[in-house]
């Protein structure tokens, strides 16, 4: 009698037992699905990956023009010189090229074409930077503009021929016409003019004699 009154006892605890086991095999076999992980090259590689800041740039227009006669010049080399490697563009039909740069106080531009002398700039990017910069080439073996003898760049000027105002600065007055840079004109100045060398005018704006270009002026009236 007492086997058969401990028979329904062990068939109870058998089956709770059971129980059990099945449902810690079922714990262990859906863990990642019950406790799901994140995996940690994720993390790393989200904390690591941060955007790169985008730096301003600034956009340069150029018309390359003869000095003789104010032609517009197809197939100017333009050599741009800023931050990072130099940059290179040919000016089209309307002697039109343009340069987007990172933003900063000035860029220098080499010009260079067969039958012309090269020239070389350095602009100030700060005044008016919205405006499209002239640049002159001048042709080699040119008569037109010889030039001025030490005589004519070191006289002394004791009359002027007008008044001009630089109206499109900056504006570069040279040592000689389309010679080397003697000083820029960065605002809206009057300046005497002492003669006229074909389209460059004679100016004493920098403290001593220079030239500026005949389109960067305009004589004013009486």
């Amino acid at each position: 009698m007492s086997n058969n009154s401990q028979n329904p006892k062990v068939t109870i605890i058998g089956a709770v037992l059971s129980l059990i086991s099945a449902l810690g095999v079922a714990l262990f076999t859906n863990w990642d699905k019950i406790f799901p992980q994140q995996n940690s090259s994720e993390i790393n590689v989200s904390e690591n990956i941060s955007p790169k800041p985008q730096q301003d740039t600034v956009e340069v227009e150029f018309v390359v023009y003869t000095q003789e006669n104010y032609e517009p010049l197809e197939s100017v080399k333009v050599r741009f010189i800023s931050d990072g490697p130099p940059s290179t563009k040919y000016t089209d039909r309307n002697g039109y090229v343009n340069i987007t740069i990172p933003i900063r106080t000035d860029v220098e531009v080499i010009l260079s074409k067969d039958g012309f002398k090269p020239a070389r700039e350095i602009l100030n990017l700060t005044t008016d930077p919205d405006r499209t910069v002239p640049l002159f080439l001048d042709k080699l073996n040119n008569s037109s503009n010889p030039t001025p003898s030490p005589s004519i760049l070191s006289s002394p000027e004791t009359s002027t021929v007008g008044v001009a105002i630089v109206f499109d600065p900056p504006s570069n007055v040279r040592k000689t016409p389309n010679g080397d840079i003697l000083c820029s004109v960065r605002e809206r100045t009057k300046i005497n003019i002492y003669s006229s060398h074909g389209n460059w005018q004679k100016t004493d704006i920098c403290g001593s004699i220079g030239f500026i270009h005949s389109s960067q002026i305009t004589f004013q009236s009486n």
